[in-house]
């Protein structure tokens, strides 16, 4: 106001844009951080796995994976290098090495993650049984994602140590 006053509509203008700026960072700040309805399909994997992420941030990942079904099959063989993360939704999966089930794996465990992480093999094979609904993110997807929202990757790493640490003491 004191600009425009005094006639230095330079300074005027300058001071307009950086207000309006400083308003819109605020608008996005405030919306980010407004909690969003997790669908009560999900909220159990929200609340005992992503919890670590805001709900946006969680709604934002799941959006980018997409659902599969599987029945009776052999989802991933030993040996295969697991490109894509996947997250078993309902049913069960047996992890199966020479010939005997070494874990059965059932919701909210993620399939193949030391795999998909160190970019090795497949140790044993992973099997449906009956009726499996599973969740797959693409390794394209997540490399995305890695780029434009590099803290939600950083708190999917973690997860994805929990879970294998969680693996390894049962």
């Amino acid at each position: 106001m004191h600009a425009y006053l005094n006639y230095d509509y330079n300074k005027g203008i300058w001071t307009s844009i950086f207000i309006a700026i400083n308003i819109i960072q605020i608008f996005i700040i405030y919306r980010d951080r407004q909690e969003l309805t997790i669908p009560e399909q999900i909220r159990d994997l929200y609340e005992n796995i992503f919890h670590t992420n805001s709900s946006r941030e969680f709604l934002h990942f799941w959006d980018q994976g997409q659902l599969h079904y599987s029945t009776k099959e052999k989802i991933l063989s030993a040996g295969d290098k697991q490109a894509d993360l996947m997250l078993i939704l309902n049913g069960a999966a047996h992890v199966i090495r020479d010939d005997e089930r070494i874990a059965t794996l059932e919701r909210g465990q993620f399939i193949a993650e030391i795999s998909y992480i160190t970019g090795k093999p497949a140790s044993a094979d992973v099997v449906s049984q009956e009726e499996l609904s599973y969740y797959v993110w693409d390794r394209n997807t997540l490399e995305k994602l890695r780029k434009s929202k590099p803290a939600t990757m950083d708190k999917l790493n973690r997860i994805l140590t929990l879970d294998m640490a969680g693996k390894l003491t049962r």
